[in-house]
């Protein structure tokens, strides 16, 4: 096997596992907003919810079964833990394929393109170190291909993340929207039946 194809699976298997490595667990000090979480109790009690933020020594979140802003001590919490699920601004889930009606390219195309191109210039980089004396063009050609590509794949799903993020904050919004409408409507009609 030749080096250019060793050291290119090496280097696409690092960043795979760099990739993979994110970590479900959220800070109770300094919580990302609006992630949607699974909160555990020091006494074992679990609550779902959305987070809003953390200050005073409270985190504030929106529980998902009691549909309401709540508050919990910080120093009461024992863990705090990312979810699969997603929810609104009032606790409901939000399924993933309205997430999914939200979600644009925009970050995946432009990350991933910028992978293409750091990685294609490292694998040029490695191609004239590795390479200058033997001149094997094949050979470079594979490294810069698998650093290219390696690149492309890990900054695209990168960016293909930060897409999804956007897209459930534009489902959250787009709810809330509906819920303002709807209250606007009421109180509307509710003022056209008082002046009866």
């Amino acid at each position: 096997m030749n080096k250019a194809l060793i050291i290119g699976v090496a280097v696409f298997a690092g960043l795979h596992l760099f990739g993979c490595a994110g970590s479900k667990v959220v800070s109770k000090e300094n919580p990302e907003p609006q992630a949607s979480v699974l909160i555990t109790m020091n006494d074992g009690v679990k609550k779902a919810g959305i987070i809003f933020k953390s200050s005073g020594g409270y985190l504030k979140y929106v529980d998902a079964q009691e549909q309401k802003l709540d508050s919990l001590r910080i120093d009461y919490i024992s863990s705090i833990t990312k979810l699969d699920k997603y929810f609104d601004f009032q606790g409901r889930i939000i399924p993933k394929s309205e997430i999914k009606s939200h979600k644009k390219l925009k970050r995946t195309l432009l990350y991933g393109g910028g992978g293409l191109i750091l990685g294609a210039a490292a694998g040029t980089g490695l191609s004239i170190v590795l390479f200058a004396e033997d001149s094997n063009q094949g050979a470079a050609l594979t490294a810069i291909g698998l650093l290219g590509g390696a690149g492309a794949w890990l900054f695209g799903s990168m960016g293909s993340d930060a897409d999804f993020d956007d897209a459930v904050f534009a489902a959250r919004k787009a709810r809330g929207q509906e819920v303002s409408e709807r209250l606007k409507k009421l109180e509307e009609e509710k003022a056209r039946l008082e002046k009866k």
